[in-house]
């Protein structure tokens, strides 16, 4: 990965000045602890280039100087060392890597997830799974890509889960397929239809389709509304247009006007504009200059 960055393009040829430098008196020890005492650098640059080289001789007592790096100020050297913990089969490494799902980086996360998805152990599987839940799509749609990778079946329960999540529903459908699952009921299939945004295959079968998403928009999660509301509109927009403002008209559900306030579809928009008028609810924006998102105050 790193080397398709342009940050590791050169890894080989670190590779070669490392062994040269051993070939020429230097001992593996030495070198190790020079690149180590290199890590302290102030330039980013030069703490790369020692992450980078450590990660291919993939040294053990290379890993807490390199976790340390994790809380560096410079980016690129937090997912570098990330990348280089990823290398090292070590116990400690995996706990690092473990505790990084955790970090306030998401490119960090990201990393870390690479790393372990190399151990299937329980513990790295539950914390792949957790991260499904992770508060950035980004994180939730690489933890998807990487469960598939694993190839345990074990992660099909939490995959299904997110195949609602619009944000990597695709990604969990992707791994599922990876996993060997597939669809034993019509709720499964018209979740996994609509992960890979099947919408043909959908509109073949509106009424299952128009039975399982009109349900889901009475969820209490906001993901699982947004999602159903989207489906609904790329399947049948005119007729789901209709369905989900008489819907919404019977309601008294707040949290469903506001997934409406906040689509990209103007008639919805509208219906939910004025079921906010009718009940006296004012509607507040958040954000410069009248940006989304939209929520419903208390009367």
């Amino acid at each position: 990965m790193w080397r398709k960055t342009g940050r590791l393009h050169h890894g080989w040829y670190l590779l070669f000045l490392l062994t040269l430098s051993l070939l020429v008196g230097c001992g593996p020890e030495s070198e190790v602890d020079r690149l180590i005492q290199d890590l302290n650098s102030r330039s980013a640059a030069r703490k790369i280039r020692a992450v980078q080289t450590l990660g291919l001789i993939k040294t053990p007592a290379a890993i807490e100087p390199v976790a340390a790096m994790l809380h560096d100020d410079d980016a690129a050297v937090r997912r570098c060392a990330t990348w280089v913990l990823g290398q090292i089969d070590d116990p400690r490494s995996v706990q690092v890597l473990l505790n990084a799902l955790r970090h306030d980086d998401s490119n960090v996360v990201k990393e870390a997830l690479s790393g372990l998805a190399k151990n299937n152990s329980p513990a790295v599987l539950s914390a792949l799974t957790d991260t499904l839940q992770h508060k950035d799509p980004k994180v939730r749609r690489k933890a998807a890509s990487e469960l598939g990778t694993m190839g345990d079946r074990r992660a099909i329960g939490p995959l299904k889960r997110s195949l609602t999540d619009r944000q990597c529903g695709r990604q969990a459908a992707q791994a599922l397929r990876r996993l060997g699952w597939t669809p034993q009921t019509q709720e499964d299939k018209i979740h996994s239809l609509v992960a890979e945004e099947s919408w043909t295959r959908l509109k073949e079968d509106w009424p299952s389709a128009r039975d399982v998403l009109l349900k889901e928009v009475d969820s209490s999660d906001y993901q699982v509304i947004e999602n159903a509301l989207c489906a609904l509109m790329n399947i049948a927009p005119e007729e789901a247009t209709l369905a989900l403002i008489d819907k919404l008209n019977r309601s008294d559900r707040k949290a469903l006007a506001e997934v409406y306030l906040n689509s990209p579809y103007e008639k919805l928009r509208q219906a939910a504009e004025k079921w906010a008028r009718d009940r006296g609810c004012p509607i507040a924006t958040s954000g410069p200059g009248g940006s989304r998102p939209r929520s419903l105050q208390a009367k």
